[in-house]
């Protein structure tokens, strides 16, 4: 269930510039849900152990499945607030003591935070599959509030594994649901 959303209202001076599995792509529409209480994170079930969800959807097209798109699972700790907002991540190796120091905030079973998967899909390839990472993504994305729940994002994310990044600025309004 998601309890907000945003879409780009204009792109900002630094235009937002993709590539999808390698091949370059227009996006010209971006989506930022935070998912429901009832979707957050846990670790083990445990309530002492949770982040919020926000999904970050860079495509082409207002299409509700969109042909060309980058979908970014992001978990921050519950309560973030957006209007002044920095993450910066480094690529690590899925499984690596350094991945588990990026994303993990406890020792033992724990919910990760920062991008934990990368979703792409491509018009172009032959078998249409959407392909995925949890490894080696690194990101850096940040927002600032400019008004009554307007935002300004700033955000350079890429896998190599998937020849993917996203790199750019885009505006967006958080609406209730």
């Amino acid at each position: 269930m998601i309890t907000s959303f945003a879409t780009v209202l204009a792109l900002g001076v630094n235009p937002l510039q993709a590539k999808i599995l390698g091949a370059p792509v227009k996006i010209d529409t971006v989506k930022v849900q935070k998912l429901s209480v009832n979707s957050r994170a846990t670790s083990n079930g445990k309530k002492d152990d949770e982040a919020e969800v926000y999904v970050l959807k860079f495509q082409q097209g207002n299409s509700f499945v969109p042909a060309n798109c980058i979908t970014l699972h992001f978990n921050v700790n519950v309560g973030t607030n957006l209007e002044k907002f920095t993450w910066s991540q480094p690529a690590a190796k899925f499984g690596t003591a350094e991945y588990r120091t990026l994303h993990f905030a406890s020792k033992g079973p724990s919910c990760g935070r920062g991008v934990m998967a990368m979703f792409v899909n491509l018009d172009q390839k032959p078998d249409k599959k959407i392909d995925s990472t949890s490894d080696e993504i690194a990101c850096t994305f940040t927002t600032r509030a400019i008004g009554k729940g307007k935002y300004i994002g700033r955000i350079k994310a890429f896998s190599r594994k998937l020849k993917t990044s996203i790199n750019g600025e885009f505006t967006f309004t958080l609406a209730r649901s």
